[in-house]
């Protein structure tokens, strides 16, 4: 008995595409339905923790019958429509004249429709969201040698909190411009189950980066970054593994493992891990 013909197969995938545009449609106006129950709730329109347990799920299931990426890559647009659906969502983003930009790092995470607007560095992205001019903020990544510490504005107890880290996916890493990068947005970051969090640190002394490294592990830290160490400044940030709440009991014992030379600690923010997703599509 023949096989289906060229023509078969076509009509199939036609087919298919009518049910996807549908069930998208349908996923819209369930985006549209949900926007005033968070409004009722006080929850945040944004939800970085519930999007990065949706990936994972999603990517578990893609197996390796689809390319891992390309789901992750579908479903951040199928996401940022579904936030422009439920109100205004714009994005302020890091994009200096004459260095390299967040401009990539940030239509890859929030779609390549939503409304953006350029800043000028990142104390400047993020003075958009504090103002309320955007509603996230797209800042690089903390470097190792930073000598200008921008993750100062992110202090005050009621300053913005960095939410996510971009890409999401290991292999989304734009070819032009910022290879990594940090969300700000002015909520409480939430808890997704696979986690690493921000701790900026306020000293008087510059220390070194292994008398840091001693510190967190006398803490009971994993430290997984330290930043802004160059230039002998005084400010400079951790990234350590878990979900870390402003009050955690860890940072008094970061704060005694500092010693007298510590003047502040706060979390100024947490994170999804990002997925691995070499190891996804071989499980």
């Amino acid at each position: 008995m023949p096989g289906p013909n060229l023509n078969d197969l076509r009509g199939e995938i036609d087919r298919l595409d009518d049910e996807l545009i549908a069930l998208l449609t349908r996923r819209a106006r369930l985006a549209a339905d949900v926007a005033p129950l968070k409004a009722g709730l006080g929850t945040p329109m944004l939800r970085p923790g519930r999007e990065a347990e949706v990936l994972r799920r999603l990517v578990g299931k893609a197996g390796n019958g689809f390319d891992p990426l390309t789901v992750v890559r579908i479903w951040r647009e199928i996401m940022s429509a579904a936030l422009r659906v439920q109100g205004r969502f714009s994005v302020s983003v890091c994009a200096p004249e004459g260095v390299a930009t967040c401009w990539s790092l940030a239509r890859g995470q929030y779609g390549t429709s939503t409304p953006m607007i350029g800043a000028s560095g990142p104390a400047q992205a993020i003075a958009a969201v504090a103002e309320g001019k955007a509603d996230v903020a797209v800042v690089p990544f903390p470097a190792v040698e930073d000598t200008d510490p921008w993750w100062r504005v992110l202090l005050g107890n009621a300053a913005p909190r960095v939410v996510a880290r971009l890409p999401v996916a290991e292999g989304m890493e734009p070819e032009v411009g910022v290879a990594a990068g940090l969300a700000v947005a002015a909520m409480i970051p939430e808890e997704s189950g696979d986690d690493r969090s921000l701790i900026a640190i306020e000293v008087a002394e510059s220390p070194s980066r292994a008398a840091i490294a001693a510190a967190c592990r006398d803490a009971g830290l994993i430290l997984r970054h330290s930043a802004g160490l160059g230039g002998g400044g005084t400010s400079f940030v951790v990234e350590v593994d878990g979900f870390l709440k402003p009050d955690d009991p860890v940072l008094d014992r970061l704060r005694t493992a500092l010693g007298d030379n510590v003047r502040d600690t706060v979390v100024i923010g947490a994170y999804a891990v990002p997925l691995k997703l070499k190891a996804a599509a071989g499980s």
